[in-house]
């Protein structure tokens, strides 16, 4: 009878682990889902118009970064290419950027997030740096506009008082 009730409970343990994990598979692939830009309407000052044609000299500028770009499109296609640099409040107090990563959303004539892409991710880095981005996209049908976004984190020079800070921009209206 021993016997028969431990097999019973390792059993009955191991249905509730394979459920656990189970669960926790399902909640890990539900989170990408659940946090994602797909859907979500950009806030209409941040839209960038993207004709037929291309456009050249432009630029996107926030208290932390610019972007200077160009692009070409031709249907659902879209050469971008371009230059990230810091600003120079970013660049006169702090000395480094451990942490860097901005994307590009693409969406329809309403402003609702279709997709979006990683253009530059920054593992370590200066202030005084500047990051070229060379991207060829294939857009998805019904794309009108693109915004920017992005997330980093600056370090100040001294190793006494060190200072750390978040930035970020987020295109989406809130």
């Amino acid at each position: 009878m021993i016997g028969i009730l431990t097999n019973q409970t390792i059993r009955r343990q191991m249905l509730t682990v394979l459920f656990l994990a189970l669960c926790g598979f399902l909640l890990v692939a539900c989170q990408s889902a659940l946090f994602t830009y797909k859907g979500a309407s950009i806030a209409h000052p941040n839209l960038i118009p993207l004709t037929e044609g291309g456009l050249k000299g432009a630029f996107f500028e926030t208290e932390d970064v610019t972007v200077d770009y160009e692009y070409t499109r031709t249907g659902d296609n879209l050469r971008l290419g371009g230059e990230i640099s810091y600003s120079r409040a970013l660049q006169n107090s702090f000395s480094s950027v451990p942490d860097f990563y901005i994307r590009v959303f693409f969406a329809d004539a309403q402003g609702t997030v279709l997709a979006y892409r990683g253009i530059i991710a920054s593992g370590y880095g200066y202030t005084t740096d500047r990051m070229r981005f060379h991207e060829l996209v294939a857009l998805p049908p019904g794309t009108a506009f693109m915004a920017f976004g992005y997330s980093g984190i600056a370090v100040s020079s001294s190793n006494q008082d060190r200072v750390d800070k978040s930035f970020w921009f987020d295109p989406i209206a809130h």
